[in-house]
């Protein structure tokens, strides 16, 4: 169940940033900043902050029973790829050679730190 937590964790976190990426294109008025106002008119910010609690939440209940020299790796690298596919896919950011290297050289990471553990 501990893994079920670390995914439902992971996938949480990754969608708690892509709602803040929404939700700012609305803005903040730093001069006149009132932040009863900006939840109350920014769904996609009130949404991420659920999530991001949530996401904490979860991840407490998986850290239970998974070792956190493997759960962060697995929480960062999962939420930097699912955060890196909506960027390309629905925000139209670029994704390069560069890229595609580095998120592979990640997973290869992970990879390696898994077949060392027990």
């Amino acid at each position: 169940m501990s893994y079920v937590y670390l995914i439902s964790a992971f996938t949480l976190n990754a969608l708690a940033n892509i709602l803040l990426k929404i939700g700012s294109g609305n803005g903040i008025n730093l001069e006149s900043f009132n932040p009863i106002f900006l939840f109350k008119n920014n769904i996609y910010l009130v949404l991420g902050f659920i999530f991001f609690v949530l996401n904490a939440l979860l991840y407490f209940l998986a850290l239970k029973n998974i070792p956190i020299s493997l759960a962060y790796p697995v929480m960062a690298t999962m939420s930097l790829l699912i955060i890196g596919s909506a960027a390309f896919l629905y925000f139209g950011e670029s994704f390069t050679l560069f890229h595609a290297i580095g998120y592979s050289l990640i997973v290869l990471g992970i990879i390696i730190t898994f077949m060392g553990t027990n």
